[in-house]
């Protein structure tokens, strides 16, 4: 019998879980760590705006979501062991409630998701300008704009472009002029975002092959990559790809977008850095564990520009020579799966 993430989680939320597992006390805001000596107050849960539960434990950084909590209570690991930890965490569903369990657990409200009235559709001034300031192919954040991945606004008085998607879990705001916030950060995550989701999964459903990239330049640069490859005069988007992005290299894939992965072709593209293959193998593995019917990993390392650069990732390639590209012999191109 297949057995449903999201629906346990609707069931078995994380505190009864924590509950259930002998974890209850720490089923709290702020306490001490269950998994590690904690010499002062730094792990709890809490529920996002999404409605899903999370832990973070603030020294080491670490968070997750009810399958995570779990790995670390039964020393497991998520990207390996998928499948063995949901038939644990269904077992601790289908458990008796304690009468404490029961008291305590909370249910999620329905998310509406993130507030995005105040962000529009680009014009073509907008577009234009964009593509001039990062630089970006003006293709490519056509196809973003008309796919519902790419919007316009304002972040704080400064024109901003926003990369999202129709799941309203994360979006990502970035100054059009490339200068970084008053925060001193380049990147922008409106309020109730997850990192840990997929941008663009939804909209790549129609699609055999996914180009799976990590953060918002490769995102959208992925865009006119495929049309430059695929579509005829590049205008068209007629194409048998879609690229999907992971806007962060230390974020795992949300449990729940998993599932849109499978019977997909996908092709991973990492930066050239320990963070980005690290990332390349955890996401790898879970797509794998997801079903996706073939998973090919583009190798950019050792590559350079025209200009004789080092090329460290996929937007790197705005002026690549193709003929430095290090590839798996299994793809005749940089987006076929």
């Amino acid at each position: 019998m297949k057995i449903d993430l999201v629906e346990l989680k609707q069931t078995c939320p994380m505190p009864e879980l924590m509950d259930r597992i002998g974890l209850g006390e720490y089923a709290k805001p702020i306490c001490k760590s269950p998994f590690r000596e904690d010499a002062n107050p730094s792990f709890g849960i809490y529920q996002a705006s999404s409605g899903d539960w999370l832990f973070k434990d603030h020294a080491t950084g670490e968070s997750g979501d009810e399958l995570h909590l779990l790995a670390h209570h039964l020393g497991r690991n998520v990207d390996n062991e998928f499948s063995y930890l949901l038939e644990y965490y269904a077992r601790y569903a289908s458990a008796p409630a304690t009468r404490e369990s029961v008291s305590k657990t909370v249910q999620a409200p329905k998310s509406k998701g993130i507030e995005l009235n105040n962000y529009h559709v680009g014009n073509a001034r907008e577009i234009r300008e964009l593509s001039m300031a990062r630089p970006y192919y003006r293709e490519g954040l056509n196809w973003a704009s008309q796919r519902g991945v790419l919007k316009f606004g304002s972040v704080h008085g400064n024109p901003v472009y926003v990369v999202t998607d129709q799941s309203k879990k994360l979006a990502e705001a970035r100054r059009i002029d490339g200068q970084a916030f008053k925060s001193g950060n380049k990147s922008h995550c409106l309020k109730g975002s997850s990192k840990s989701w997929p941008v663009g999964i939804l909209e790549a459903q129609q699609y055999p092959d996914i180009a799976l990239v990590e953060g918002v330049p490769d995102f959208l640069h992925a865009h006119y990559g495929i049309l430059y490859e695929q579509a005829p005069h590049h205008s068209s988007t007629d194409v048998h790809c879609a690229p999907v992005a992971m806007l962060g290299a230390s974020c795992t894939i949300a449990c729940d977008a998993l599932e849109y992965f499978k019977d997909k072709n996908v092709t991973l593209f990492p930066h050239v850095d320990p963070a980005g293959k690290e990332a390349t193998q955890r996401w790898g593995d879970q797509i794998h564990h997801a079903g996706a019917k073939e998973i090919n990993v583009f190798d950019l390392d050792g590559a350079i520009n025209e200009q004789g650069e080092d090329v460290n990732d996929l937007y790197d390639t705005y002026c690549l020579s193709r003929e430095s590209i290090k590839i798996n012999p299994s793809l005749e191109r940089m987006f076929h799966a």
